[in-house]
Order: structure tokens, then C-alpha cells, then sequence
């Protein structure tokens, strides 16, 4: 499903319980950089979630028995207007091979509402959103696009 409203953008977050608590594993430019592709190891299971976050207005699922198993999707990003990594990295870390895998851990994806990002885009016919990807510390990924979807695997 394509999504490019924030009503589909927010169903599409909520159907896949905001990626919290999946892995990045790649992102990747397409189509001259006009489409950016985030490929993320879900850890969520196929069937349906148990119950309703009240805090946080998200669904709540269950974690699939086969972690071990890697299980790609992929969010596509279409139209992509701006893309920004912020990435903290810790001022001790050496050798790079100490990194695990917890340290691209995803704890929330969100739609921002419009704001800076988004402001010099405002006058365009076509209508752009913000997301966000939220790590632990002030790690980030900011994506201005007009549509997103996701894929199961990696195309």
C-alpha cells in the first residue's frame, strides 16, 4: 500500500507496531537518490497484537519465536526530499568490531508534524511528510518524502 497522507502513513506505522525494538540493517539510495530504501530486521510476529498502548497510542504486539531468523522489510520512501543521519557515535568506541547489534536498534518511528523540515516545501503542488527514526541517545534518521510503503524482503 502506498501511502501518502498522514492518516495511511500513520495506519502503515501502526500496522507494523511504529518498527520499535527492529534493526537497520542497510539504507540504500534509488533512482538517482529519488527513492531511499530502509532495509530493517522485524522482530514483530504476523498475527495480530494483543492489545492497545494507551500511552503511547500504539499497537502491541508479539514478538515472533524466530529471532534467530533474520525477516527484512523494507520502507520505502518515495519523492525523497531531504535525508539526514545523525549518529552520535560514542567518543570511546574502538575497535568498530565492538558495536552490536543492539546499537542500530530502533526504538520509534514518527511522523512529525509539520515543522522546519517541512516548511520550505509547503508551497509545492505535491504534499510532503517528516519521519523520523528514533535510536537510543540522540542517534536519528530524518526523511522528508511525498510517499512511503512497505515491502516484505528486499527488492
Amino acid at each position: 500500500m502506498l501511502a501518502d497522507t498522514k492518516a495511511a502513513i500513520r495506519k502503515l506505522l501502526y500496522q507494523h507496531y511504529v518498527f520499535a525494538e527492529c534493526i537497520i540493517e542497510d539504507v540504500e539510495w534509488k533512482n538517482q537518490g529519488a527513492t531511499v530504501d530502509v532495509l530493517l530486521n522485524y522482530i514483530w510476529s504476523d498475527t495480530d497484537g494483543w492489545g492497545f498502548d494507551q500511552k503511547s497510542y500504539v499497537k502491541e504486539g508479539l514478538i515472533r519465536a524466530n529471532l534467530e531468523q533474520e525477516i527484512i522489510k523494507t520502507i520505502r520512501f518515495h519523492l525523497v526530499q531531504e535525508l539526514h543521519v545523525q549518529n552520535w557515535l560514542p567518543s570511546d568506541l574502538e575497535p568498530l568490531e565492538s558495536l552490536g547489534w543492539g546499537f542500530s536498534e530502533v526504538s520509534d518511528i514518527r511522523l512529525q508534524e509539520d515543522n522546519l523540515f517541512l516548511s520550505k516545501y509547503r508551497n509545492l503542488p505535491r504534499k510532503y511528510h517528516h519521519i523520523t527514526f528514533m535510536w537510543e541517545g540522540d542517534r536519528r534518521i530524518d526523511v522528508v518524502f511525498a510517499a512511503m510503503e512497505v515491502l516484505d524482503g528486499h527488492e
